[in-house]
């Protein structure tokens, strides 16, 4: 079955929504694959990758990474924000921006309706990110797919960040807790 059929399924949602793994992923496999893509499209070093969130620490369902130019990676800036889940090889991508220095950062995220693919922005660092993660086996989870409704009686784990009600099959898939 499909990642995109198994994100329509009631049990994969449920089971989701209990941080409970479907299949094995490797977000370090993604990032490889960034890197290796960037180099080709800008040239060696000249986008910065930072991971904001690590699943490993257990306080998060996800990992986060921003990517923004070199010259850009501190102060005010955008960049893209590539969420990959721990529990299933599902991507999101979107605009997003932050404040970022090397004492620290702060950023907000994005929310579903954020979801951003290939067909509606043609900014090459979008495109290829976009490009990476296809290319790393994971699926890149769409407008729609992101802002479906979760089915009756089932919420993320804990908190997510971004506005509530937290009602979407979004927010099972990039949750935190404390």
């Amino acid at each position: 079955m499909s990642v995109a059929n198994m994100l329509l399924e009631s049990n994969t949602i449920k089971a989701l929504a209990t941080w409970q793994p479907i299949e094995e992923v490797s977000p370090r496999e993604v990032v490889a694959t960034l890197e290796l893509r960037f180099a080709q499209a800008f040239g060696p070093e000249q986008v910065h990758i930072a991971q904001l969130e690590n699943s490993e620490s257990g306080l998060s369902s996800y990992d986060l990474y921003f990517v923004t130019p070199v010259e850009r990676r501190f102060g005010n800036t955008e960049g893209v924000a590539i969420y990959l889940s721990s529990f299933i090889r599902v991507a999101a991508l979107g605009m997003m921006s932050g404040y970022f220095s090397p004492q620290g950062c702060s950023y907000a995220g994005i929310r579903p309706e954020d979801v951003a693919t290939s067909s509606e922005h043609d900014a090459l660092l979008l495109r290829t990110s976009i490009n990476a993660v296809r290319e790393s086996n994971y699926h890149l989870l769409t407008k729609d797919e992101a802002l479906s409704r979760l089915p009756s009686g089932v919420v993320p784990y804990e908190y997510c960040f971004g506005p509530e009600p937290w009602d979407r099959v979004f927010h099972v898939l990039y949750s935190n807790t404390d």
